[in-house]
């Protein structure tokens, strides 16, 4: 038996499968009528367009807001920073490496 909450959960699927596009002919059909009948249905429908624009504008880039692209930029340029700073570090660390085990070498085939 479905339970209020069922139905309202049914309802909002419907309405974010009707924002996006991904219902059949027969289902959009069904659902446009439900939509002239029922104010919950278009209440879903309401909340659903919301949701789906919220959710695109946090993803955009460009919709952020100028100091949260800064900010951004800041990380980023940070992480590039350390990045090379963790390479040259390695560089330095293998280079002396070879060089301390090409000295050794060498005292230990002098003996």
């Amino acid at each position: 038996m479905a339970t209020f909450d069922d139905d309202r959960e049914q309802l909002a699927w419907d309405a974010f499968r009707y924002v996006d596009g991904q219902m059949t002919p027969d289902e959009l059909q069904a659902f446009e009528s439900t939509l002239e009948s029922h104010q919950d249905a278009r209440e879903a429908v309401a909340r659903a367009v919301e949701l789906t624009q919220a959710a695109a504008a946090a993803l955009s880039h460009d919709d952020a807001p100028p100091a949260v692209r800064r900010k951004n930029r800041r990380v980023a340029l940070a992480v590039g920073w350390m990045a090379a700073g963790a390479a040259v570090c390695l560089l330095v660390v293998f280079g002396l490496g070879q060089a301390w085990h090409s000295g050794h070498d060498g005292e230990t085939a002098s003996t």
